[in-house]
C-alpha cells in the first residue's frame, strides 16, 4: 500500500452570516458576512435568564480557498471533516448543495471529491440550526442545558490517497487473557479492494508510553 501522507487544507478564515442563507449566498463572488476564525459560536455569552430566550435558529458559514492542481491526483478522494458541533443543516460545495449534516457534538465527515475544482478557487459552505429535535434526547423543546450554535470546532479538507484504509471501518478489540498478557484483534477495510489483491497489512502495537 502506498504510504502517501494525508494532505489537509484548512481555510484560515470563514465568513459568518446570521440566518439561513440562500443558495445564491454560497455561489456569490463577493458575499456579505463577518470574518470569523473557527471555533466559532453565535451564542457564546448566552445564559439562562427568566423570560429571556437565548438564540436558537440558523447561521451560515462560507470559506473560499485555492486548491493547487499540483497537490491533487486523479485517484485522490477528498473529505470535508469537522470537529464536534451541535446542530443540523446543509453542506454546500462551489454553490451547490451536496448533503444534509447533523453534528450532534460528534462532527461530520463527508466526501466532496466530485464537487472540487483542482487548480481553481473553491467554496465550502455550511448552514446550521441549533434548534432541538424531538428525536434527540431529552426530546423536549427546552432542555435544561444550552444548545450552543455554530461551528464550535475546526473544519478542514482531508485528502486520502487511493487505495487507503477506511477509518470509519476499522474495528479494534483488546482483552486481557491472563495476568500479564493480552490480545488485540484488528479488522479493517479499504476503499478499493480490487486494487489490493494479494496485499498484506502490518500493525504495530505500542506501549502507552
Amino acid at each position: 500500500m502506498p504510504r502517501q501522507p494525508r494532505l489537509l487544507v484548512e481555510p484560515p478564515t470563514w465568513l459568518y452570516r446570521e440566518g439561513r442563507a440562500s443558495r445564491s449566498w454560497f455561489a456569490a463572488a463577493a458575499p456579505a458576512g463577518t470574518p470569523v476564525r473557527l471555533p466559532h459560536c453565535w451564542n457564546t455569552l448566552d445564559d439562562f435568564h427568566d423570560g429571556v430566550e437565548y438564540r436558537r435558529g440558523w447561521g451560515s458559514y462560507r470559506a473560499d480557498f485555492d486548491l493547487p492542481a499540483t497537490r491533487c491526483d486523479a485517484a485522490d478522494r477528498w473529505f470535508l471533516v469537522t470537529e464536534g458541533f451541535f446542530g443540523f443543516g446543509d453542506l454546500f460545495v462551489n454553490g451547490s448543495r451536496l448533503a444534509a449534516v447533523d453534528g450532534q457534538y460528534l462532527g461530520v465527515r463527508v466526501e466532496v471529491t466530485d464537487r472540487l475544482r483542482p487548480g481553481a478557487r473553491n467554496t465550502l459552505g455550511l448552514r446550521l440550526c441549533n434548534r432541538h429535535r424531538r428525536a434527540v434526547l431529552p426530546g423536549i423543546r427546552d432542555p435544561d442545558f444550552l444548545l450552543y450554535g455554530g461551528l464550535s470546532g475546526r473544519a478542514w479538507l482531508e485528502r486520502c490517497p487511493t487505495p487507503c484504509l477506511d477509518a470509519a471501518r476499522i474495528r479494534i478489540h483488546a482483552a486481557l487473557e491472563e495476568a500479564n498478557a493480552g490480545r488485540v484483534d484488528i479488522e479493517c477495510e479499504t476503499d478499493s479492494s480490487s486494487a489490493l489483491a494479494g496485499a498484506t497489512v502490518e500493525w504495530t502495537v505500542l506501549a502507552p508510553g
